[in-house]
């Protein structure tokens, strides 16, 4: 969770996350997806609607820190995760 960024969406993200934070609205139709025959309306509705804020946090993040923000919230979520596993685990088996 230290590495790369390796998320091939991660820059529509990062595009999705600043258009609501400069337009202060969720988009009702992707602006930057080039409509093809396989992509669903469901599909994009889902994601516009859906991720927004963590769009927008990772946008802010990014256009602050770059990267490496994003990969060291990646991990401080990760390592969160983990440690309220184990403290459940834990607690559990006391």
């Amino acid at each position: 969770f230290i590495g790369n960024i390796a998320d091939v969406d991660f820059p529509f993200h990062l595009k999705t996350g600043e258009y609501i934070y400069t337009h202060k609205n969720i988009p009702a139709e992707d602006p930057f997806t080039v409509q093809g025959n396989g992509m669903s309306k469901e599909r994009e509705t889902f994601l516009l609607t859906q991720y927004w804020i963590a769009q927008v946090l990772f946008y802010l993040l990014y256009s602050t820190t770059g990267p490496s923000g994003v990969i060291w919230l990646r991990s401080i979520t990760f390592s969160a995760f983990v440690f309220l596993i184990w403290f459940s685990w834990r607690r559990k088996s006391m």
